[in-house]
């Protein structure tokens, strides 16, 4: 599934994308 993710930039946010991208979710941008 492709995603958009809101990204602050801290530990919290790059965790939950790396989170979806190791269960298989295509995230595509970062706002």
């Amino acid at each position: 599934m492709r995603l958009a993710a809101l990204f602050s930039g801290g530990k919290d946010s790059t965790y939950a994308i790396y989170l979806m991208e190791r269960r298989g979710h295509d995230v595509k941008y970062l706002l």
